[in-house]
């Protein structure tokens, strides 16, 4: 595949995520799942940069930084900052 022609498969993210909000195809929070498959296909298929078996520990990493956010979400909603 030529240099070019795999920098636009990488952009196609961002272009799945337009249309499909622009045209109503789906939500926000679906276009960003929709984009996270597309991302995870792009780099494990064209790109060849991420094994097959290092996928679930991708996804394990994703989990605890999700979590790291939330929890800290939901003590900020508990213990607001209070400004004098």
């Amino acid at each position: 595949m030529k240099g070019a022609a795999r920098i636009r498969l990488g952009d196609g993210a961002a272009l799945i995520i337009l249309v499909g909000l622009r045209f109503g195809v789906f939500t926000p929070t679906e276009a960003a799942v929709v984009a996270a498959v597309y991302a995870l296909f792009v780099a494990t298929v064209v790109y060849r940069e991420m094994k097959l078996s290092q996928i679930f520990s991708v996804f394990v990493r994703a989990a605890k930084t999700a979590s790291t956010g939330a929890c800290a979400g939901s003590r900020e909603k508990n213990f607001p900052l209070q400004v004098p």
